[in-house]
């Protein structure tokens, strides 16, 4: 279709255009809104009809009124035409047909220029510009602004212009890619004659010969103006700035961080070729980003020192800003900068270490709040693009942001590419850098990174990992070794450490999520990079900044450290409200009164209102943080009686307890007996730690009338319910009536609950007289003290961190139980074993859900160590949850939440469920952190070892190896043999001998399961060898005699089965699998998990 010259009609007030050039006039007060084409009058182009109508007048003069998008746009002049955009000026290569005009841009962009004329010359926005004679003020452009142009042609080829031979371009900048498949390819113009001033382009320039970011060929003059695009030529004659400088080339103040690559001989930096008496004063080029360390002009920097401003003390402050340490010089008419930083690599073999790549840099932009657009765009050597992503940020007006993105560079095909990153503004600037890299699979592989702890989702105090780095072959250079933790998963440029072959590196102090990088070379200088998966850091110790409540005052006055506290309200106050502030603003605060429900506090704003009875009331405030450390605070808020007043609310120690009141005894719901103490009964004693301790002393009278309820009951259980709320409490029970109880109650079992918690006792464990004798006693004479307490405080948060390298969260708040024998002088012993299986410790979870994956452990504090003790979901008999725990031993157990394991070489594998539940129980382990090898042989030692850890059996203090001669003190698995043989679980071959390393057989396995099911109180089958089932086993006669009644047993007892064929299979060994899968039968049939 035949254009016809348009003019915009701009149907509103005219107003003056505020520009960031130099170069845009006021409006003549004559004008008419579309202009006249005279230098005061210029026309007003809107749209890209009539941008391409300056073609019908080029000498005179034009002004953008918007924005214009030459998407699609395609000029079809006297007929068809698919080669998009046709430049301005000289379409028949004849000077007649220059533009000599000018265009101001008036701060507006043209975007999606595209030009595909590879048979022309002079090709550009503009073709050719200016003529040979008359000012050269009067023909110019100015404050264009081209995004994402796509150019190509065959000589002489810019986006702005294909040449430049009089006239300025002025403030003015273009970003995207230019080709010409001749020579003289430039980023703002092909060659240029003229002046180029404070104007830079972000442009992949390409071509034959004399490729230059700026202009492939300078004959004029270039000031305060910067590339920091791309470069390539065929041949030479390529320049980071430009591509041959002639004679009288004169380049001023101005820089290239421009990639360039090109044939050898005439390649610089900044100038590629360069002509007698050309001149590039005060001007630089970068040698990382451009890999070369010489040019025709100029002077090279390190990408770190073109970010320090000394360098260019020289250069006009009015014109470039500077920020050491964060960009390169950026021109202040924009306000906008970005610094690309140089890739960690050159070349790329998608090895592991070499498949991805980091790009890092700081973008700036001066204004606060403006929204910004960065891309990133890798491209091919046929300038095609492969890879892009957008991403958007906001300014903050003062600082850089960091440029930080990973890609992934699987699928791309050997050979050489390039990055660019643009970055835009809702104002129409762009500013960007161009990086340039290799594939080649070709290449050796490189240095295996190794970590191990990959990461972990589990939020702890801190991160670590250890970092091992393998030979690919050439040697490690030691030299070469370093590491930076940053909170991006994408590498920094800055900030490495060097570091040792194995060394395990941490990260604490400061919260959120957080990646290990890592990188390295072989002794070829092969490199290799590598990061972790993400860390999650939080180092809040879980306590609080400050603690208030509404009505009465908190003795001691309030401390962080402190837990335990008092207070004192009158009569007239029935309830207040606690005012929590948190420490560490991630923290979880959680109130309740009086053992009610929990309710959610945020910090530094009131609860709602806690009801007060008269008497002692008890609040806790529990803290929880992201790394599963807890403390609570615990408040005995006393209220006065009626009988007493009002009173105040002043401050002062709790009543004692009243002692006309009695525990009420009862029957329970459930068939046994319940005696029910509430806070007026106890008592509380004071700690060495400065806090207070509950003890709860039953009279006769209360003993006496629960034994002969406990006669008539139709379960013998004894429930002692204590209603407390401080950390500790303690219920002696005299030995005298305990022994009376299991005479007339066989079987009798004491349950001793504390809110949260209790513990089962079977009586008739209990060796009272052993236990009087080691006293030096007598029975009657003596007290067993049953003592629960909540773990805080440092224990509390050394069991956290315990927890979190074993892969967990604490859940809840850890208990301690203690059980103690004391004479009636005052002679104490611990009872540290409480009756094997037969004593049960009991944690109710409360409001807290718990997850589908979740443990019951023992912390052991000396050697801050947690092992699986067995534990199953219940219900107690006032319907409350609880998690039961066979609990053989004194100590301090908790509830944790754990990651399902994720073996990679179980996919598929018949005992895929079995395996990953029981090491999300912490029971067995991989030998490796994602293999479990299931096929795998299993010694005796390692069997005896996961067997003692599955029924939770305390191990072996003594390490004498149980006296065999083949297990060695100093074993890993002396400790396991001993407790399994003392157990009852195992025996050795021999007299003296155990054989730890042999490989463990089908039959000698079943004969230990089958004893750990007798010994757990689940024995399903007949121990008599003369009637040992084995007619399921065609095999039958191959398994040895003194293995048949066992392995009987664990078939009737459904642990047991045969091999694919049906056969049992006795002496064939054992694999990690099978082993697995028995304990976890094993585990579920006598109920030690769920």
């Amino acid at each position: 279709m035949k254009k016809t010259f348009r003019y915009a009609l701009i149907i509103m007030l005219v107003f003056q255009t505020i520009s960031l050039g130099w170069r845009t006039g006021d409006v003549h007060a004559a004008c008419s809104p579309e202009g006249d084409g005279s230098k005061e009058c210029p026309f007003i182009v809107t749209d890209a009809a009539g941008l391409s109508d300056i073609r019908l007048n080029l000498s005179a003069h034009y002004r953008l009124g918007a924005n214009i998008d030459l998407a699609g746009y395609d000029y079809d002049g006297a007929g068809p035409d698919v080669g998009g955009w046709m430049p301005i000026g000289a379409v028949s290569d004849t000077i007649g047909n220059a533009f000599t005009g000018t265009l101001d841009g008036n701060g507006y962009a043209i975007r999606n220029l595209t030009i595909d004329r590879p048979s022309m010359h002079y090709v550009g926005l503009f073709g050719w510009v200016g003529m040979p004679t008359g000012p050269l003020d009067e023909t110019g452009l100015w404050n264009v602004r081209l995004i994402d142009v796509r150019i190509s042609g065959q000589e002489t080829v810019g986006s702005l212009t294909g040449n430049l031979l009089k006239g300025t371009i002025e403030n003015s900048f273009a970003t995207g890619s230019v080709a010409a498949s001749g020579s003289n390819a430039g980023g703002l113009a092909g060659v240029t004659q003229g002046l180029i001033l404070n104007s830079y382009a972000v442009v992949h320039a390409s071509g034959q010969t004399r490729v230059g970011g700026l202009a492939g060929t300078n004959v004029g003059i270039v000031r305060n103006s910067f590339a920091a695009g791309s470069v390539r030529a065929v041949g030479d004659e390529a320049g980071g700035l430009t591509g041959y400088a002639l004679s009288s080339s004169d380049i001023q103040d101005s820089y290239a961080s421009s990639t360039v690559n090109g044939a050898p001989g005439l390649i610089g930096g900044l100038v590629g070729r360069g002509g007698g008496g050309s001149s590039a004063s005060r001007s630089f080029w970068n040698t990382d980003t451009s890999g070369l360390t010489g040019s025709a002009g100029g002077t090279g920097l390190t990408a770190a020192e073109m970010k320090e401003s000394g360098p260019f003390a020289d250069w006009d402050p009015a014109i470039w800003g500077f920020r050491p340490g964060e960009l390169y010089p950026y021109l202040r008419a924009f306000g906008m900068g970005m610094a690309i930083d140089p890739l960690p690599a050159a070349t790329y073999s998608l090895h592991p270490g070499q498949d991805s790549l980091s790009v890092t840099g700081s973008l700036f932009h001066e204004t606060l709040g403006e929204p910004l657009t960065v891309k990133y765009d890798i491209r091919n050597s046929a300038n095609v693009s492969v890879i892009s992503a957008v991403y958007g940020t906001i300014s903050d007006g003062g600082g850089s942001l960091p440029i930080n993105r990973k890609f992934s560079l699987s699928g791309l095909s050997d050979g050489d590419y390039t990055i660019a990153v643009t970055a835009e503004d809702t104002r129409n600037t762009a500013v960007g850098g161009t990086l340039a890299f290799k594939v080649d699979t070709t290449a050796s592989q490189p240095p295996l990174i190794g970590f191990g702890t990959n990461g972990s989702e589990a939020w702890a105090q801190s991160a670590s990992t250890s970092v091992t780095v393998g030979d690919s072959g050439g040697g490690i250079d030691a030299a070469t070794l370093q590491y930076v933790w940053s909170t991006d998963p994408a590498a920094p440029y800055a900030g490495w450490s060097s570091f040792s072959n194995g060394q395990t590196l941490s990260k604490s102090g400061v919260d959120g999520d957080w990646y290990l990088h890592v990188r390295a070379k072989d002794g070829t200088g092969n490199p290799s990079n590598a990061t972790s998966n993400r860390f999650r850091v939080n180092s809040s110790s879980a306590v609080l900044s400050g603690l208030t409540l509404s009505a009465g005052e908190l003795d001691p006055s309030f401390s962080g450290n402190t837990f335990t506290y008092e207070a004192r309200v009158g009569y007239g106050v029935s309830s207040v409200t606690v005012t929590p502030v948190a420490a560490h603003e991630q923290d979880t605060i959680e109130i309740s009164v009086n053992g009610g429900a929990l309710q959610t506090v945020a910090s530094g704003i009131p609860s709602s209102q806690l009801a007060l009875r008269e008497g002692t009331n008890g609040i806790r405030v529990n803290v929880t943080a992201l790394n599963g450390t807890q403390n609570m605070y615990s408040i005995s808020v006393y209220r006065t009686s009626s009988s007493t007043g009002s009173g105040s609310s002043s401050s002062g120690p709790a009543a004692v307890p009243d002692k006309d009141k009695k525990p009420v005894v009862a029957m329970d719901s459930d068939g046994g007996v319940i005696v029910t103490v509430n806070a007026d009964m106890i008592k509380k004693v004071a700690r060495p730690e400065g806090d207070y301790a509950e003890r709860v002393d039953l009279d006769q009278e209360t003993l006496d009338k629960a034994l002969d309820l406990l006669r008539q009951a139709s379960k013998p259980r004894l429930t002692i319910a204590v209603d407390d709320f401080e950390r500790e409490v303690r219920v002696p029970l005299p030995a005298e009536w305990l022994a009376r109880t299991d005479k007339v109650v066989p079987k009798a079992v004491i349950d001793v609950r504390l809110n949260g918690s209790s513990v089962k006792l079977l009586i008739g464990a209990l060796d009272l007289e052993g236990l009087a004798t080691r006293l030096g006693s007598e029975a009657n004479n003596l007290n067993i003290n049953v003592t629960m307490e909540r773990v805080e405080g440092l224990i509390g948060r050394e069991l956290g961190q315990a927890a979190s390298e074993s892969g967990g969260q604490v859940i809840g708040t850890a208990v301690s139980c203690r059980i103690a024998v004391e004479t009636a002088v005052g002679s104490r012993t611990s009872i540290r074993d409480l009756g094997g299986t037969d004593a049960v410790l009991a944690i109710a979870p409360g409001e807290i859900r718990l997850p589908d994956n979740w443990t019951a452990v023992r912390y052991d504090p000396v050697a801050r160590t947690i092992s699986f003790v067995p534990a199953v979901a219940a219900t107690r008999t006032d319907g409350k949850r609880e998690i039961a725990i066979r609990a053989p031993q004194e100590g301090i157990y908790a509830l944790l939440a754990t990651d399902r394991a994720a073996f990679v070489d179980l996919g598929g594998h018949w005992a895929k469920a079995d395996v990953e539940l029981l090491a999300s129980k912490l029971i067995v382990r991989g030998v490796a952190e994602r293999r479990f090898a299931p096929d795998a042989a299993v010694t005796r030692a390692e069997f005896a070892a996961l067997l003692v850890r599955a029924l939770g059996l305390p191990a072996s203090s003594s390490g004498g190896g149980a006296g065999f001669s083949d297990v060695p003190t100093q074993a890993w698995y002396a400790s396991a043999v001993e407790a399994a043989v003392h157990a009852g679980l195992a025996n050795g071959t021999a007299q003296d001998r155990f054989a730890p390393n042999e490989r463990i057989t089908r039959e000698q396995m079943a004969v230990m399961v089958a004893k750990a099911l007798m010994l757990a109180g689940g024995q399903g089958g007949s121990a008599n060898p003369g009637s040992a089932d084995l007619s399921g086993f065609p095999d039958r006669d191959a398994i040895s005699p003194w293995a048949q009644a066992s392995v009987a047993q664990a078939a009737a007892a459904g642990l047991v089965s045969g091999m694919p064929d049906g056969t049992f299979a006795p002496s064939a060994t054992a694999t990690r699998a099978q082993a697995a899968v028995l304990l976890k039968r094993l585990l579920q049939r006598v109920q030690f998990i769920d």
